[in-house]
C-alpha cells in the first residue's frame, strides 16, 4: 500500500526585524499624511460660496426675452403625422428622410437611412394602433408634442409616450427630435 506525502508546507515570507520595527511607524506616517490631505481640503479650502454672491441690487432682473406663443400651423402637424408614418414605424423610409432636420439626422446619407439603422426610436408596426398628438408649446420657429403611441392591447407591447421637437427651417417644419418621455419598454423574450 501506497503511503501518501503531505506537501511541505510553504514558508512563511519573513520580514526583517528593522522593517518590523519600523511598519508602526511607516502606518502612522501615511495615517498622518491622510489626515493632513482631509484637513486641507476641507477646512483651509472651504468654500461657502459666500464668495462668489453677487452684491444685492434694488434694480429689478434681468428676465431673458422669451417667444411668443403661436397657433400650430397646420403643416407643422402633418409633417409630425407622416414622421411617425415613416420614421417611426419604419415605413417609406425615403420620405422620412425629407421630414427630418439635420441634428437628428447626424450626418446619414440617404443610402445609410434607408438601411432603418437610424436615430429614431422606433415602435413596432404590429402592435400600433394610433398615436395622438397634444401641443406643449408653439413658437414661430419651434415647437414641442407631447405624442401617445397607442397599441392593440397587447401585453408584450405597452403604449409609450415621446416628445417630438420640430424646428422651422425657411418655410418648412422639420422634426429635430423624438425622445421617449419614459425608459422605452423591453418586449418579453418568450424563448
Amino acid at each position: 500500500m501506497a503511503t501518501r506525502t503531505q506537501p511541505a508546507p510553504r514558508p512563511r515570507r519573513r520580514f526583517s526585524p528593522s522593517f518590523n520595527r519600523a511598519l508602526p511607524w511607516i502606518a502612522g506616517a501615511v495615517l498622518l499624511a491622510g489626515i493632513a490631505a482631509f484637513a486641507s481640503v476641507r477646512i483651509a479650502h472651504n468654500k461657502t460660496g459666500h464668495e462668489t454672491d453677487a452684491p444685492l441690487s434694488n434694480k429689478p432682473a434681468v428676465l431673458p426675452a422669451k417667444d411668443p406663443n403661436v397657433k400650430l400651423p397646420a403643416s407643422a402637424r402633418v409633417t409630425a403625422q407622416k414622421f411617425i408614418e415613416t420614421a417611426v414605424l419604419r415605413q417609406h423610409l425615403a420620405q422620412s428622410y425629407k421630414l427630418v432636420h439635420p441634428t437628428l439626422r447626424q450626418g446619414y446619407t440617404l443610402k445609410q437611412w434607408l438601411t432603418g439603422n437610424i436615430p429614431v426610436v422606433p415602435f413596432t408596426k404590429k402592435y400600433f394602433m394610433e398615436a395622438r398628438m397634444k401641443l406643449d408649446y408653439a413658437h414661430p420657429k419651434d415647437a414641442l408634442l407631447e405624442v401617445a403611441m397607442l397599441s392593440t392591447n397587447d401585453k408584450k407591447f405597452k403604449s409609450q409616450y415621446f416628445f417630438l421637437e420640430m424646428q422651422k427651417q425657411g418655410d418648412r417644419w422639420l422634426v429635430s427630435s423624438w425622445v421617449p418621455r419614459a425608459a422605452p419598454k423591453i418586449p418579453i423574450s418568450t424563448s
